[in-house]
């Protein structure tokens, strides 16, 4: 999901809305740059809290809150929205499995943030 967004979406969009060809790679990078700088805080954070489950309900909102800005609101400052990308990746990366702790498994497998908020069972 994020993969798809940083990569097919952002840099045409930001094109579209008026950033030259040099300046609009850098909201594809900033998505990117969040996800590797949100990764270990949010890891730290949810053993620090002891609570997974809290961390992957606040933050996909607040991702998704920071794409529709940047969607609804094209024409704000330059600074702005490339902060809205960063937390897009920032806050994306709070829904890591904690079994795959350094690999890039969440990036393409949306499913790993049902496995934290579905009770386990026992077989």
């Amino acid at each position: 999901p994020i993969v798809v967004f940083a990569d097919n979406w952002a840099i045409p969009y930001l094109r579209k809305i008026g950033y030259p060809r040099n300046i609009a790679p850098l909201g594809s990078t900033l998505v990117y740059l969040g996800f590797a700088i949100g990764g270990p805080i949010w890891g730290y954070l949810s053993d620090k809290i002891r609570s997974r489950k809290l961390l992957i309900t606040f933050c996909p909102v607040v991702a998704a809150i920071a794409a529709t800005l940047v969607i609804l609101f094209p024409n704000v400052e330059k600074y702005l929205l490339f902060t809205m990308m960063f937390a897009i990746g920032f806050f994306t990366a709070c829904e890591r499995h904690p079994g795959w702790a350094g690999s890039a498994g969440p990036l393409f497998s949306p499913l790993s943030v049902i496995t934290d908020l579905q009770p386990a069972r026992e077989l």
